[in-house]
C-alpha cells in the first residue's frame, strides 16, 4: 500500500504546483492505510509494505515534493491499528492495574511506535503491563484487570 507521494519532475509535481492535486496528509494516509490494510487482511489479502522505501532522495528531500511520507509508515499504520483496538479500554479506567496479552508478533506494534499505544494506556492505569503468550493469535489480545 503506498500512498501517493509528489515527486521531482513527475506530472504529479506539475498538477501538484498548479493547484490540480493535493497529497493526503500525513494523518489521513495512516488512517486510511489503517482501513485498508484491516479490510485486506480479513479477505486473506497479504499486504507485503505500506509506504515507500526510504530511499535516501526521499529521506533528504531531494525527490520529494509534498505528500504523506515516513521512514516508518508501516509501523504507524500498525501502531494506529492497536491504537484502534485498545482505546476501548478507556472506560475500564476505573481500574488500577492491567496486563495486556498479545502475540509476539505484535508486541511491537500493540506498544505503539515510539512508545505511544503504552502512553495512552499508561494515562489510564496506575499498572500497565504489555506481554506475549504463544496462546493468542496474532491480532488478538487478551486483557487481564488485578
Amino acid at each position: 500500500i503506498y500512498p501517493s507521494l509528489v515527486i521531482k519532475g513527475t506530472q504529479m509535481e506539475q498538477m501538484w504546483r498548479e493547484g490540480k492535486y493535493q497529497p493526503m496528509s500525513l494523518e489521513e494516509s495512516i488512517d486510511t492505510c489503517r482501513i485498508l490494510l484491516t479490510e485486506f487482511e480479513q479477505a486473506g489479502v497479504k499486504v507485503l509494505r505500506m509506504g515507500l522505501h526510504p530511499s535516501e532522495g526521499l529521506l533528504n528531500g531531494d525527490s520529494l515534493v509534498a505528500g504523506p511520507f515516513h521512514p516508518a509508515f508501516g509501523q504507524l499504520v500498525e501502531t494506529a491499528i492497536w491504537m484502534h483496538k485498545l482505546k476501548y479500554l478507556e472506560q475500564e479506567s476505573d481500574k488500577e492495574n492491567i496486563t495486556i496479552w498479545v502475540n509476539e508478533k505484535d508486541f511491537h506494534a500493540a506498544i505503539g511506535h515510539k512508545g505511544s499505544n503504552k502512553a495512552m494506556l499508561a494515562r489510564w492505569f496506575k499498572k500497565l503491563r504489555i506481554k506475549t503468550s504463544i496462546d493468542i493469535k496474532p491480532g488478538e489480545f487478551h486483557v487481564d484487570f488485578c
